[in-house]
């Protein structure tokens, strides 16, 4: 029975609670119609007078482009669809890199003096060009030694090292590579015209070696100054005066040599040379055929020895001409005498 009322009750406020609100929303419903219906109708003069006493909004300042800087805009457009590359402006403060000339194009090496014992008292002479641009007195040519440098406007470049055919040079500019200059070729082509004690002419072939003020190279040992030229040691050239007999005998082997189309003699024919020997060092080879000292023809070897003894006082660069299977060189001595 008490759970039966109970129910009943719930139900009753149940629907009570219903009623309260569908009538709320019904009364709600009829007013907002009433508002609809009595609301005043609005003047549309008024209105415009009303939109127009507004004040428009004023632009943002970065929306505006002035008239000037769209001008030098309009004027600096490429219109053309070409591509432009930008060039930078060169800066006049900066000193600028002078352009790297060929250390070939500016010096000739015409002669060298190796000392293979003491590299430092090795020496170069070097001949400018004009593209060096160097005059007075140093332009004819100049004795430099290791270390040391060309004359202006070349002083940037230096003497690295000196070798038997060649100089090598290096720059301040440590990123450039250092570069190698060849000394010239010997000139057998032309000749010079010497007089002997007697009177006669004797011509022998030029040499293009200069002869130079101060002191004389002299190495100890015979030194190779380049392809077939020689700068004669102290020590071998007294040995050699001491003992050319022994050596001779002992270290080549020599005949005259008869000119199988005339069957004269014309020189003197290397038979034989031994490895590491005296005349191996001096350039002699076996085949070779000795046919002239400072163009005096010599048969045979007491005739070039006769001749370099009376000589020996009078030049200071000996010119051997040999032939060798139907080729000739001549092989300079620089023997340091004045």
């Amino acid at each position: 029975m008490v759970h039966d009322m109970n129910l009943a009750q719930i139900k009753v406020l149940t629907w009570a609670a219903c009623g309260l609100v569908g009538g709320g929303v019904a009364w709600y419903a009829w007013t907002s119609k009433q508002g609809l219906e009595t609301r005043p109708e609005v003047d549309p003069q008024a209105a415009r007078r009303l939109l127009e006493s507004v004040e428009a909004p004023k632009p943002k300042q970065a929306d505006v482009v002035p008239y000037n800087d769209l001008q030098k805009l309009l004027a600096n457009s490429n219109l053309t669809g070409k591509v432009v590359v930008e060039t930078k402006p060169v800066d006049s403060s900066q000193p600028t890199k002078p352009s790297a000339t060929p250390v070939s194009e500016l010096v000739r090496v015409l002669y060298l003096q190796v000392d293979l014992a003491h590299p430092e008292l090795s020496a170069a002479f070097l001949k400018y060009k004009s593209r060096a641009g160097v005059s007075g007195p140093m332009a004819d040519g100049v004795l430099l030694r290791t270390g040391e440098r060309l004359a202006a406007p070349n002083q940037h470049i230096r003497i690295h090292l000196i070798e038997a055919t060649q100089v090598v040079f290096a720059f301040d500019d440590e990123a450039r590579e250092k570069e190698t200059v060849t000394a010239a070729e010997f000139d057998s082509t032309t000749t010079i015209v010497q007089v002997g004690p007697d009177g006669v002419v004797v011509t022998a072939p030029r040499t293009d070696i200069p002869r130079l003020d101060g002191p004389v190279f002299a190495p100890g040992k015979t030194t190779m100054l380049g392809s077939n030229r020689y700068v004669l040691g102290t020590e071998d050239v007294q040995y050699m005066n001491e003992n050319y007999a022994e050596v001779l005998a002992r270290e080549v082997r020599t005949a005259q040599h008869r000119d199988p189309r005339t069957g004269k003699y014309d020189g003197i024919e290397i038979k034989e040379v031994a490895a590491g020997s005296l005349a191996a060092r001096h350039g002699a080879k076996e085949g070779d055929v000795i046919k002239s000292i400072n163009g005096q023809p010599v048969n045979s070897v007491q005739e070039a020895i006769s001749f370099v003894k009376v000589n020996k006082d009078k030049y200071s660069t000996w010119e051997v001409v040999v032939e060798n299977k139907g080729k000739q060189r001549t092989v300079t001595y620089e023997s340091g005498n004045r």
